[in-house]
């Protein structure tokens, strides 16, 4: 299947050579009277006749091009087509498949959020019980101190104020315990990922809409912040087909009026013949 270069008439190969040249033949021209316009523009009439003659061999030679392109193109593009619907839908099973093992590892990693501080919260209420109690034993043997101390039993005092300052001990302790526990327990909740497939990449994109999803809306608000803002004019771009469209079509009768644009006249010569 060889796509060739279709061939070229000898008459256009003539006029490709001719065509070298002309722009400098053009650019010599000196007008200095009738007979040199007249001239300059049997010139341009065969010029013009010249590039109609091309144009057609052109055209011709491109709908043979396409000819071989159409054929090439209905010979690779279904095959190279399936290939690639085939390889999308593969792999985007495996990305939904990769999403809902991410899905399933993040509800797995939150039940275990929810049960560690579920175990948090019984050490803590544990331990605080075992504080307050040995807060409780810690007054009651104030109490009896002092009760000893009354009655004159200085030994028993005295032994009664260690038990105290034990158990004050015993309370502050359980609590410094409780609190290494807790965060042990909350430490040892490790991050559950989804494991990963070999060749696939989860990729985040972000895409944007008009407000709403009214776009005559949207441009009016960033043509109202634009004014205030002149960096935001970098969003917004003048339709300069539409604008030259209503210029040809109401500047000769005075009419344009497009803020920002203004309507100017020029001459060009055109080869009537």
């Amino acid at each position: 299947m060889n796509a060739t270069m279709p061939a070229v008439p000898e008459k256009t190969r003539q006029l490709v050579a001719i065509a070298a040249d002309v722009r400098d033949t053009a650019n010599d021209l000196v007008i200095e009277g009738q007979q040199d316009a007249a001239f300059a523009m049997q010139l341009a009439g065969e010029w013009k006749s010249h590039h109609k003659a091309i144009e057609k061999e052109r055209k011709a030679a491109l709908a043979e091009v396409k000819a071989v392109s159409d054929r090439l193109k209905g010979f690779y593009d279904p095959p190279m087509e399936a290939f690639e619907t085939a390889a999308r839908i593969a792999t985007n099973k495996v990305g939904m498949y990769q999403q809902e093992q991410r899905r399933l590892a993040d509800l797995a990693a939150a039940r275990a959020r929810e049960e560690a501080e579920a175990q948090r919260r019984r050490i803590e209420a544990q331990r605080e019980a075992e504080a307050r109690e040995a807060e409780q034993r810690a007054n009651e043997a104030w109490a009896q101190a002092e009760e000893a101390m009354v009655a004159g039993d200085q030994e028993q005092a005295d032994a009664l104020v260690e038990q105290a300052s034990a158990a004050e001990q015993t309370a502050m302790a359980t609590r410094d315990v409780s609190r290494l526990e807790q965060t042990a327990v909350v430490e040892a909740v490790t991050t559950i990922k989804a494991e990963a497939v070999s060749g696939l990449a989860l990729r985040k994109t972000w895409s944007v809409e008009p407000v709403d999803g009214d776009e005559n809306k949207a441009l009016a608000t960033l043509v109202a912040a634009a004014a205030n803002d002149p960096r935001l004019l970098a969003y917004l771009s003048i339709d300069w087909v539409a604008v030259r469209k209503e210029c040809t079509a109401k500047a000769p009768k005075g009419m344009f009026d497009v803020p920002g644009c203004v309507a100017i006249q020029k001459e060009t010569a055109v080869n009537r013949a």
